[in-house]
């Protein structure tokens, strides 16, 4: 006991700095937002509960006056409830009279995005709550299941059933599959001999690795399992006609397959360069295309070419292959100039070495050119005078990166074709693009295979999907950081013994560590299914 006492003593002290630093921090950024007069999505929904609500006796409940502002809401429609965070779950609460006049869709079973602060268990209590009531007890609420889908053939639902009621489990979900769950096929379609669902096992074991190391073996079995779908594709659209069409049956093309990932980072690269090399025509999606590292890089120089004071946009050009400045020389720079922007520290610093010159030389001729030049000009202008496109075909899976900046080139000259516009205007464009459609192919190619993560691909249709990689191990990588975060049970630390300088999990860091596997696993079956 003695024990515990000590380790919460520990942690308490770190507790109570975190918060402290946490509502100053809160109180500057809303002072610059305001000056600035900003305000961030988060900020607006904080402020509308405020208005509406406040917190009495342990519990959030409409302030008083706020009634004539409820009242003039007949009815307060969600869609998709399960991907709301508790926030939002409040105010719709409050909004509604306490649910009197709320109506929800939702199934708990497709929320994935944890990572963005959604709650399930906000749907799953509601559903729970309805679910007892029946028509003759006089309560306000009861469930409508709507588990009728009319999307995949009978045989796919079938078989996700049967996955699914095996998996997904109270224990392991918070979800009771066998209990309204499980999927009721209602779509119409002609009936054909091949299969609906195919699994296939990649035997690696016969590769042999040890003249590799364990690096390139990841490499290895990822290109494998590339050319095996590769394999899949080249024999599908070679097929008789099996797919559905407006009158009868239609042959497979490109276009009618999606390969979806887990995570679309490493992989999602190797597995387009071999389909590339195949001679198979493909796609990324703009969310996963706009995060790898040639696009970002590009699209770095495009910001300091557009505002050299963006730091993180300097920096990222600084230490990337096209100058190579080391974290030593950047330290350098910092130290002789302290304070301010970033490019006033690399302009002082350039007075007595020749590599700085040369880039202030390079971003002064980029931003000059971004005067006269169209947007897709300045690009080409960029390929041609840092040798980007060079540099990166150099790198794995070089042609698809250098393809991927050619896309970028490419929505450039199409997102001027009406009229001349500016680079923040195009900058900004491609910050919406993010989650959108977007081929990463120049040309802007109709027929071909798209690879997108499981995330981008929510609310997509495609006839045939490909689901790959999927011997990927859970990354549980976030619990080894020093601190552990959770809206039940607050912060963990691990337990620093000063005498005999060591370090131990204390006893809330080890139930917070099985409580984040459990939830973490939890988001992956959704995710899954």
């Amino acid at each position: 006991l003695a024990g515990l006492q000590e380790e919460f003593a520990f942690c308490s002290s770190f507790v109570d700095k975190i918060t402290e630093i946490v509502y100053r921090f809160e109180d500057e950024f809303y002072k610059l937002l305001k000056e600035k007069n900003l305000i961030t999505f988060y900020i607006a929904e904080q402020t509308t509960l405020s208005m509406v609500a406040e917190y009495k006796n342990g519990k959030v409940v409409a302030k008083s006056g706020a009634e004539d502002f409820i009242n003039q809401y007949e009815a307060v429609f969600v869609d998709e409830y399960q991907d709301t965070n508790d926030l939002q779950d409040c105010l719709f609460s409050i909004l509604s009279d306490n649910e009197k006049k709320l109506f929800l869709v939702g199934d708990a079973k497709q929320s994935i995005y944890k990572f963005r602060g959604a709650n399930p268990y906000n749907f799953i209590a509601k559903r729970e709550k309805y679910r007892s009531y029946s028509k003759d007890n006089n309560v306000n609420g009861k469930e409508i299941e709507l588990g009728c889908n009319f999307r995949s053939r009978k045989e796919i639902c079938c078989f996700v059933n049967s996955f699914f009621e095996k998996l997904m489990t109270k224990e392991n979900a918070d979800i009771d599959y066998n209990n309204g769950e499980a999927l009721e096929p209602k779509a119409d379609f002609l009936p054909t001999d091949e299969p609906k669902v195919e699994t296939y096992l990649l035997d690696c074991k016969k590769i042999d690795y040890s003249f590799i190391d364990e690096e390139d073996e990841k490499i290895f079995k990822a290109k494998a399992e590339a050319n095996a779908i590769a394999d899949i594709i080249e024999e599908t659209v070679k097929k008789e006609p099996f797919l559905k069409a407006e009158e009868g049956l239609r042959k497979a093309e490109y276009k009618d397959i999606t390969v979806l990932l887990r995570s679309v980072a490493n992989y999602g690269e190797i597995l387009v360069d071999v389909l590339k090399s195949r001679g198979i025509p493909v796609s990324i999606s703009a969310g996963d295309l706009l995060n790898t590292d040639e696009a970002v890089l590009l699209i770095s120089l495009l910001k300091i070419i557009n505002n050299p004071y963006d730091d993180i946009a300097l920096l990222n050009v600084l230490t990337s292959p096209l100058f190579a400045f080391s974290m030593e020389e950047l330290a350098k720079m910092r130290i002789l100039n302290r304070k301010g922007k970033f490019i006033g520290a690399v302009s002082s610093f350039a007075k007595g070495e020749a590599k700085t010159k040369e880039f202030l030389k390079t971003l002064s001729h980029l931003r000059r050119k971004s005067i006269v030049l169209g947007l897709s000009k300045l690009i080409e202008e960029i390929f041609e005078t840092t040798g980007i496109l060079s540099i990166m075909s150099e790198f794995e899976n070089g042609s698809t990166r250098v393809d991927n900046l050619l896309s970028i080139q490419d929505y450039a000259l199409r997102f001027e074709e009406d009229k001349k516009k500016s680079l923040s205007e195009f900058l900004n464009a491609l910050e919406n693009l993010k989650g959108k459609d977007f081929k990463s192919s120049p040309g802007n190619l109709s027929n071909c295979v798209t690879v997108m993560s499981i995330h981008g691909s929510k609310g997509l249709q495609f006839p045939i999907c490909i689901l790959s990689n999927m011997a990927k191990n859970f990354n549980f990588t976030d619990l080894n950081d020093h601190m552990l975060i959770d809206e039940k049970y607050g912060f963990s630390f691990n337990y620093f013994d000063k005498e005999k300088r060591e370090k131990s999990k204390t006893l809330l860091r080890l139930v917070m560590s099985d409580f984040a596997k459990a939830q973490l696993r939890a988001e992956e079956l959704r995710l899954l299914y």
